[in-house]
């Protein structure tokens, strides 16, 4: 999937997937968490279905929640906020709790167990 973001809207920082296989974006200096459909060929470029317009300026991570995953939990950053943004923009650095406008779904989980106890293979190059 690619996505082309306007330079205003600030920069791509955390992802998320729903059940659909929509990709949910949040912008990193613009606050906002827009949402995409895939192409229809698998390859090129999504449609945008919609955009979260949050009052910070920095949104950095969602992820779907609830039993039926229908909670959009994003968090958000009051990093490097000039006083005037801070006044701008009070709710920086909370987490913020949606009606998510897709359902979600589970995220993987990785097993640190498993990490933990493999066999590592050690690589060396040589020139």
């Amino acid at each position: 999937m690619f996505v082309e973001l306007d330079e205003c809207k600030g920069y791509p920082d955390g992802l998320s997937v729903d059940r659909h296989g929509n990709l949910y974006i949040c912008h990193w200096d613009c606050g906002i968490i827009s949402y995409y459909t895939p192409s229809q060929n698998k390859i090129g470029h999504a449609t945008q279905l919609g955009e979260i317009n949050l009052a910070v300026k920095h949104a950095t991570r969602c992820t779907f929640g609830d039993e039926d995953f229908n909670t959009l939990f994003v968090t958000t950053a009051d990093y490097e906020l000039t006083t005037q943004e801070s006044v701008l923009y009070p709710s920086s650095g909370e987490v913020f709790i949606l009606d998510a406008p897709t359902q979600g779904r589970e995220e993987y989980r990785v097993n640190s167990d498993v990490l933990h106890h493999s066999n590592q293979v050690n690589v060396s190059l040589t020139s």
